[in-house]
């Protein structure tokens, strides 16, 4: 913000639509665009008016350690250090992600688990190939709806989603509003029903996410990364699932 008061940053528009008279102004560089429709039209648009276009393609990326490796290539524009940075942030990243994949998998159970989020009264899941899904079923789970393929995400019908969710082990909510307790969660989501009665719940492993989770995938996978191992398997850990960074035991 004081950057943008001090004329030092620019509204260029929005993630679909620029203002092409403002970036030429600035004359970058180079303009960096992601993976969207939308970003194919820029890029032409941009390269018609003489102007260099990088794109970053994250959100295609079929894996979690495949998204976060983008950040070397982003490191790779401003030199030989931050790359090194970014590479050794990648390569920590990797060896906690099969650190946590050998803790888990001595578990001598497998749990059960669902992973959703709510937009407009409607249920969203990862799809099996998602990257949510894999981190459950590395982490010695069983994601309930790994039948389903591909890597995004989907609707899926509530019944059916209440069905699967109340009988699971573990329950993971993910969401953008400051919600923490199971009453909050009835008020917001009533199609879901008495919450307090399914299985996960009862149990005590039932979780829901900070609403800023998704800064946090890549500002600190390795601290995403042990919150799901400890959600999934807390015995596993000193500390069980009571030291979460960035999701919550809903009470």
């Amino acid at each position: 913000k004081n950057r943008y008061n001090e004329g030092k940053v620019y509204d260029i528009g929005s993630s679909t639509s620029i203002d092409y008279n403002i970036v030429l102004n600035i004359s970058p560089d180079i303009v960096f665009l992601g993976d969207w429709p939308q970003h194919d039209a820029m890029e032409e648009k941009l390269k018609e008016l003489n102007l260099t276009v990088s794109r970053f393609y994250t959100y295609i990326e079929p894996t979690f350690l495949g998204r976060i490796e983008w950040a070397k290539f982003a490191a790779a524009f401003w030199g030989h250090n931050v790359y090194e940075k970014a590479n050794n942030y990648f390569q920590n990243a990797w060896k906690k992600y099969m650190d946590l994949k050998r803790k888990t998998y001595g578990a001598n159970y497998i749990n059960a688990v669902t992973f959703s989020a709510f937009t407009s009264g409607k249920v969203y899941i990862p799809q099996g190939q998602n990257y949510y899904a894999s981190w459950i079923n590395d982490f010695r789970g069983n994601y309930i709806f790994s039948y389903i393929p591909g890597t995004k995400s989907q609707k899926i019908d509530t019944e059916l989603f209440v069905e699967k969710a109340k009988n699971a082990d573990v329950v993971i909510f993910r969401q953008f509003k400051n919600i923490t307790t199971a009453d909050e969660i009835m008020n917001y989501y009533p199609f879901l029903g008495n919450i307090k009665e399914w299985k996960a719940y009862k149990n005590g492993r039932f979780y829901i996410s900070r609403p800023d989770y998704y800064i946090w995938e890549a500002k600190d996978p390795i601290g995403m990364m042990e919150d799901f191992a400890k959600m999934l398997h807390p015995e596993k850990f000193p500390n069980g699932d009571n030291d979460l960074k960035y999701y919550h035991k809903v009470k």
